[in-house]
């Protein structure tokens, strides 16, 4: 208990680590002392302590969730110590399975606008939790970000592999996304051709605006892991969705060609297996 006085003192990983392994009575205490010093102990050292709390499911956790989530960036901060980062599943960081869902429940109301978090907490989770489940959730967060690029090469004049060199892991998720999708499609033997139903069915409205983003960032976006992201769901589409991809067929046959010559070994073998 002596301890629970100087949580805003402690290191990053050890609040973490008191608060995880604390009994319940001491959980108590030290989590009345963190929520008194939080703001002062500095935003990693709060989201820390915060995702030690939701793991042993206390109730502050949630109160700290909703506090921290006023800002943008302190709910990053938070999302960063509870999402897989850079996509490694065993990432020392990363929620287990089910609790992942659980957090997903919990702020992915508050991330309307902050169209990177919430992406990145979608593709955290399986396809069909991430898909099916928040299928409002993952159609808002990507007709955002496909907007978005969209509406940078009109105003700004660059390509969509530009506007996203800055931000990759933006990127990733997205077509991660994309590509998880075009595999529910192509599982489901009644969503096939030109019709719009099944898993990710709404996708078969946006194909005008998301395949020309697509085709761009297969054969424009400086990451390899990008592009071939790109080529696959493009691949995919034009799979599960013949008839309605038909008009994009010459733009996308010109990226799959593009991308035969693309100067890394692995986006060519994935260009090569689409075309």
């Amino acid at each position: 208990p002596e301890q629970a006085g100087v949580v805003g003192g402690l290191g990053v990983e050890v609040v973490e680590q008191l608060l995880g392994v604390a009994n319940a009575k001491l959980l108590d205490t030290l989590a009345t002392r963190f929520a008194k010093q939080r703001k002062t102990a500095g935003v990693p050292c709060a989201a820390a302590g915060t995702r030690a709390l939701f793991l042993r499911r206390h109730k502050s956790a949630l109160s700290t969730i909703d506090d921290l989530a006023k800002s943008p960036a302190d709910l990053d901060q938070l999302l960063q110590r509870m999402v897989p980062s850079d996509f490694q599943a065993n990432a020392p960081s990363a929620l287990p399975g089910m609790e992942m869902q659980r957090l997903a429940y919990i702020v992915l109301p508050k991330l309307e606008k902050a169209t990177g978090a919430a992406l990145a907490v979608l593709a955290a989770l399986p396809a069909e939790v991430a898909l099916v489940d928040f299928e409002e959730a993952s159609k808002v967060a990507l007709r955002a970000k496909i907007q978005e690029l969209k509406d940078a090469e009109v105003k700004n004049g660059v390509t969509a592999g530009q506007e996203l060199s800055s931000d990759f892991v933006a990127a990733v998720h997205l077509v991660q996304l994309m590509v998880r999708g075009g595999q529910l499609l192509t599982a489901d033997p009644l969503a096939q051709g030109a019709g719009k139903g099944g898993p990710f069915g709404w996708v078969t409205d946006d194909l005008s605006t998301l395949v020309p983003v697509l085709v761009k960032l297969a054969v424009r976006h400086p990451v390899p892991l990008v592009r071939m992201g790109a080529l696959q769901a493009l691949q995919l589409l034009c799979q599960a969705r013949y008839v309605a991809t038909y008009p994009f067929r010459a733009s996308v046959q010109k990226a799959f060609v593009k991308a035969v010559d693309d100067p890394k070994w692995c986006v060519r073998r994935v260009a090569r297996v689409c075309y």
